[in-house]
């Protein structure tokens, strides 16, 4: 934030959706998740500041450094465990494994084999170098209609996993709306609990919608909606993290959601395999049957090994 306090509501906001991400892979049936990533999305977009940067190189070196570093280490140190599991799987089986084709995806920018959950970040660090040439070469009035229409024509026109591009167009209006809305997303609106209570309600219902959508209607009907239903439920967890921020401002809760916060990427990049080698293990060396209480056991154990590998990462990473 440029020095200035951090805002204890974003990162109220940044650690639950972490937590619902981690829920969302270790829970036996999927609920929907469609609406977490424009909430991250336009929180990035809210915490951007071009101002800080003197060029566009320093800018992407800036990104870079952020972003590729931490891409490199967790690749290394998951592909030597897929290594074991392959190498166990091959001895096991016989049958054979294409052993550079993790590497192969880490080049793409969507390493689905090894760290699949990273495609977030590298999907916001093309957004944010793309961004950064709309900023200086189109009007700030036309940045959200231009990328609200690419988002819409993209569902017909292609898609690609490289570098996730197709998810970058998709999702950039809400990084320009939280860019472009930062005023209106940083102040209260519903100032009563009736107020509260009948947006949550509202709220719960365009996610029932979207979740109806996506599972009784047409995909392109779902993806529509949701690039119009979702920016109402941005302003709303933008509006009700301000309000539990308030009340939990300075308390152990407000620590613990902004290192969470700030460890972000550490918990992205490690809940798939994490959550993915502890069911194994169980499973095959424990002979645990999979079900509720592995369930819970894996989560809470995932939250610990990503909260003692955030530590880690802040002591061994430099800040700048």
């Amino acid at each position: 934030m440029g020095g200035r306090e951090r805002l204890v509501w974003v990162d109220l906001m940044k650690a639950v959706f972490i937590v619902v991400v981690v829920l969302f892979h270790c829970a036996p049936h999927r609920f929907y998740i469609m609406s977490v990533y424009p909430v991250f999305f336009a929180i990035a977009g809210f915490l951007f500041n071009s101002q800080k940067y003197d060029s566009f190189s320093a800018f992407a070196r800036h990104r870079c450094r952020q972003i590729l570093v931490p891409y490199l280490l967790f690749g290394v140190v998951f592909y030597a465990l897929w290594l074991g599991m392959a190498w166990v799987h091959v001895h096991r089986t016989g049958e054979a494994v294409n052993y550079w084709g993790p590497l192969v995806e880490m080049t793409t920018g969507y390493p689905t084999t090894i760290l699949g959950a990273y495609w977030f970040a590298n999907c916001l660090l093309v957004m944010q170098l793309a961004y950064w040439a709309l900023l200086r070469w189109v009007p700030a009035q036309w940045h959200l209609p231009i990328t609200w229409v690419l988002a819409a024509a993209s569902y017909y026109m292609f898609y690609t996993e490289f570098w996730s591009l197709t998810y970058m167009v998709v999702f950039m209006p809400f990084y320009v709306f939280g860019v472009q809305c930062k005023s209106f997303l940083s102040r209260q609106h519903l100032h009563n609990g009736w107020l509260r209570l009948i947006a949550t309600i509202i709220a719960v219902a365009i996610i029932w919608l979207l979740d109806y959508a996506m599972s009784h209607w047409h995909r392109e009907v779902h993806n529509l909606l949701m690039l119009v239903l979702q920016f109402g439920l941005v302003a709303y967890f933008f509006e009700m993290a301000q309000w539990l921020g308030d009340i939990i401002r300075g308390s152990w809760l407000a620590r613990a959601a902004t290192f969470v916060s700030v460890n972000a990427l550490v918990y992205l990049a490690a809940q798939n395999d994490v959550i993915l080698y502890l069911n194994m293990f169980a499973q095959r060396a424990l002979h645990l049957s999979q079900g509720w209480p592995l369930t819970v056991a894996i989560t809470v154990t995932t939250l610990l090994i990503c909260v003692a590998l955030a530590w880690a990462y802040n002591k061994l990473v430099p800040k700048k």
